[in-house]
């Protein structure tokens, strides 16, 4: 029974040995990635890059469409103390087509990406570039390589375009009120579903302008509706529509086309008998 309590504080001290040592283990790893950390991301940095034990992290650049520059101008920076290390840059944009020459480092020993002209989006909307990190006195790569984004931003410079600046139609002078006679589509060049690309319609003015006589247009479909009553005996035979396609971006951006509508007359005129007619052709005579 006496040497029962005389081990007890021994495994208890063991035991308070261990979980000190596992913390020390513990702490030892964190600072590690840390100070791993610093020295990736120290000086100033356009863009959070870290490299971990397995991979490089990195988020998507961004570029604005047209910029006007000055260039060179610089699009990321990559600063490393550590001397025994370089940097290559390929891929589309560098090396390759499209846009050769358009995004280069500044040279080996630092992690600067420089961007030289500006991008047209319609042209090329993205460009996936490979950075590596070799060893300066083998030139081996040393991870695998870090694959990136480099985004264009959409830039409102492009008016919704109409397929033609004139159109000729038709309607009959019974059309109904409130029924589609045409429909208006303005084409735009932006990336689907952006403000720059969502088009609005809008009748900027009817000639002849009569009360009973209107035409409307639907704002976000583009067709063209009568909102009265056409008499080809009463009006003149033909209306002229400015409709005016307006985009969402900012700048907001316009086109405008023009229709000439002319009326049919239809037979909307019902038979009328005198007396006259009913003894001619509905009394046999007598």
């Amino acid at each position: 029974m006496a040497m029962r309590s005389g081990r007890h504080p021994s495994l208890l001290l063991l035991l308070a040995l261990l979980l000190w040592l596992l913390q020390v283990s513990i702490v030892d790893s964190v600072q590690q990635e840390t100070d791993d950390l610093t020295k990736q991301t120290k000086g100033k940095s356009y863009q959070p890059l870290w490299r971990s034990k397995r991979r490089w992290v990195i988020t998507t650049l961004e570029l604005e469409e047209e910029d006007p520059g000055a260039f060179p101008k610089l699009l990321f920076n990559n600063m490393s103390d550590n001397m025994s290390l370089m940097y290559l840059l390929s891929g589309p944009g560098v090396d390759e087509y499209p846009e050769i020459g358009l995004f280069s480092l500044e040279d080996h020993e630092n992690g600067r990406i420089y961007v030289h002209r500006p991008v047209d989006r319609e042209m090329t909307p993205s460009f996936t570039v490979y950075f590596d990190v070799a060893e300066h006195s083998t030139g081996k790569i040393v991870d695998k390589s870090l694959i990136f984004n480099i985004r264009i931003s959409d830039v409102n410079d492009h008016a919704p375009q109409f397929p033609e600046k004139e159109f000729n139609i038709t309607v009959q002078e019974n059309q109904s009120a409130g029924q589609p006679i045409f429909q208006m589509l303005a084409v735009d060049l932006y990336e689907e579903n952006t403000p720059n690309s969502e088009v609005l319609y809008f009748l900027i003015s009817q000639t002849p302008l009569l009360k009973e006589s209107g035409f409307q247009v639907d704002c976000i479909s583009g067709e063209i509706r009568l909102s009265g009553c056409l008499d080809y005996e009463v009006i003149l035979p033909q209306f002229t529509l400015l409709i005016r396609a307006r985009d969402c971006g900012e700048p907001s951006l316009s086109s405008t086309a023009t229709i000439h509508m002319d009326v049919q007359e239809g037979n909307n005129h019902r038979l009328i008998f005198t007396q006259e007619n009913v003894s001619h052709w509905g009394r046999p005579d007598i």
